[in-house]
């Protein structure tokens, strides 16, 4: 275990509700795993790509490290991939921990591949649990229905663990005071893939209207009629489900004898 050495990549989290600046879920999972095995002997070497002054690395801080080390400074439209890539070129661990997926910015779950095929690693997604023995790293990772999956690392390796693993450290200010963020200067070049989206505010989706059973055995969308004929449309399904009479044009919905009056 004393020559086993792991390099943690973190991203700054945000409250999904509040927007507050946090420790990312799955990143806090990962660096949970790191740390119990820190305590065991491994060598721990912990990156963040970004800015130094990041408040969500506070809270990484309060979980248990000494230091954090910051490449950049970064932006948002910065590629972060080539630079944590020479970072962990340069470290050459045995496992590489990082979350699923990022709570700000893209949020597309694509950096721990994109970083285990710039390091020619294998990658595994979804990891719970870590055992270390003797003749070597077990990976335990999750599958459908609640099934586990069991890998044998024979060779350095990016995991990606995910919210079945356990649950993050809960945050100590004394800690948060005590550790020291190390700043390692990096350039970074402009998303070119970035640069070329175009980025609009989410657009909630028509909801869908769904039949009952034996009435319309399907479902439609309205959207886009104007206001009559969307009505008409209402109207016709609602009579097809039985819930408002065909063929009289001044019928309501039915209401039970007993509470009528």
């Amino acid at each position: 275990m004393a020559d086993l050495s792991i390099a943690v990549l973190l991203s700054a989290g945000r409250h999904p509700v509040t927007g507050r600046p946090r420790a990312a879920d799955s990143d806090a999972r990962a660096l949970r795993l790191a740390l119990a095995l820190a305590q065991k002997g491994a060598v721990l070497t912990v990156l963040h790509a970004g800015q130094h002054d990041e408040p969500a690395l506070g809270d990484y801080l309060g979980m248990g490290l000494d230091t954090l080390t910051v490449l950049g400074p970064l932006t948002q439209a910065d590629d972060a991939v080539p630079v944590l890539a020479d970072a962990l070129r340069t470290a050459s661990p045995d496992i590489v921990l990082c979350g699923t997926t990022a709570e700000h910015g893209e949020g597309s779950g694509m950096l721990p591949y994109l970083i285990a095929q710039d390091l020619c690693m294998p990658c595994i997604a979804n990891v719970t649990d870590l055992v270390c023995e003797e003749n070597g790293v077990t990976v335990l990772a999750a599958e459908p229905a609640g099934r586990r999956r069991r890998f044998r690392l024979t060779a350095s390796a990016v995991l990606a663990v995910g919210a079945a693993a356990s649950a993050p450290l809960q945050v100590a200010w004394g800690r948060t005071r005590r550790g020291k963020i190390l700043v390692h200067r990096a350039s970074a070049s402009i998303d070119a893939a970035r640069a070329s989206w175009t980025l609009r505010p989410f657009r909630i989706r028509p909801a869908r209207i769904f039949a009952g059973p034996g009435s319309m055995g399907g479902k439609r969308i309205v959207e886009g009629v104007p206001p009559f004929e969307a009505a008409a449309q209402i109207r016709a399904f609602l009579q097809q489900a039985g819930v408002v009479r065909a063929g009289n044009p001044t019928s309501t919905i039915h209401v039970p004898p007993e509470r009528a009056g």
